[in-house]
This record gives C-alpha cells, sequence and structure tokens, in this order.
C-alpha cells in the first residue's frame, strides 16, 4: 500500500486493469450504479404499476402505496430514467434510456 505524506493517512493501492495506474472510475456505469430496488422499479413503472408527483420531489406510488424509499423516485427521475407528468400525481413512465437500461440488465 502506497503511504502519504502523513504516516497516519494511506493513500489506495493500485488496482490492477485501470487505463490511470489505479485510480477506479470516479462515476461507475450506470448499470452497475444501480440496486435491484431500483431495477424493481424500473420493471413496475414499465407494467404501468406506478404514480409519481413532480411537485413534492417526485414521491412515487406503486400500486396505490407510497414506495419505502423515498428517493427512489427523485434519483431515477435525475438520472433520466423515468419521467412523470407535472405537479399533479400521474402515471410514471420510462424514457428512452431507463428502456434501454431495463433491456439490458
Amino acid at each position: 500500500m502506497e503511504t502519504s505524506a502523513d504516516p497516519g493517512i494511506s493513500a489506495p493501492a493500485s488496482r490492477p486493469g485501470y487505463a490511470d495506474g489505479g485510480v477506479a472510475p470516479a462515476v461507475p456505469t450506470m448499470l452497475t450504479s444501480l440496486s435491484h430496488r431500483d431495477l424493481a422499479v424500473l420493471r413496475a413503472v414499465a407494467a404501468g404499476r406506478c404514480e409519481m408527483s413532480g411537485a413534492c420531489g417526485g414521491s412515487l406510488t406503486i400500486d396505490g402505496l407510497c414506495c419505502c424509499d423515498q428517493f427512489v423516485g427523485p434519483r431515477l427521475a435525475s438520472a433520466g430514467l423515468i419521467a412523470a407528468g407535472g405537479s399533479q400525481p400521474g402515471p410514471a413512465r420510462l424514457t428512452a434510456s431507463g428502456r434501454e437500461l431495463l433491456a439490458a440488465a
């Protein structure tokens, strides 16, 4: 393991296979950064089981119940994978990127 000038702080060891000498990519690919829950929500949106409100930060309901992960709706919407229709609750829909990602999963 490489160490920095301060003996109490150590830098991560280089990882073989990375082009830049061992530093992991700053932004992982979208597919590897999605959780199983994210993919399940994308499948529910594709099946037409979700409603989303754009007014409250993208609160998401699945089968009429609030999603246990309050951040999944805004996270998937800000990633451009799902979209909703305005400030009133309405059906959530997959974007083209969301459909492609779900097909690849």
